[in-house]
């Protein structure tokens, strides 16, 4: 079954992302999360869930920016993905060594809130984003969370 789980990931040319703050030997055991590269397979489910297809957007863009193939320089962050046992879950951990750099939580609309992102304030990351859909967002939220609009974040990540 894992070699054709594989070969169905191959053909969608996407990528696994890990589980953040955990050692090496709890990642392989722990389930990872899968992003096609292409984002018609995320729209698989009826009625069309929209907060899936942005989430796969943000992970190829977050990817792109941090591993860039034409460079050829590797980079000394890791991008993953954070959960707890109660099953919540932040979106996007960027990691350097042990240090969490960025905490990234996409949402379609800021008013939503960043309630995974509270919770995952006890481990201290440097910053702490809400990725909103919605256009022209750049704001502080709470103390230490910033909304912006993946339209302002996607050119720098190009």
């Amino acid at each position: 079954i894992k070699n054709d789980i594989n070969a169905i990931k191959q053909v969608l040319w996407g990528f696994d992302l890990p589980i953040a703050i955990v050692s090496k030997a709890r990642q392989i055991r722990k389930e990872k999360k899968f992003y096609p590269m292409d984002h018609c397979f995320t729209s698989y489910k009826e009625p069309l869930i929209d907060g899936g297809r942005f989430e796969c957007i943000a992970a190829c863009l977050l990817r792109r920016g941090l591993y860039s193939e034409t460079t050829g320089f590797t980079s000394k962050c890791s991008l993953g993905f954070f959960r707890d046992y109660n099953q919540k879950e932040v979106d996007f951990v960027i990691q350097k060594g042990r240090s969490i750099i960025l905490a990234i939580e996409c949402k379609l609309k800021a008013k939503i809130g960043a309630g995974n992102l509270k919770i995952f304030s006890k481990y201290k990351p440097e910053e702490t984003i809400l990725l909103v859909e919605e256009e022209g967002i750049f704001e502080k939220i709470g103390d230490s969370a910033h909304a912006i609009s993946i339209e302002l974040l996607a050119p720098c990540l190009e």
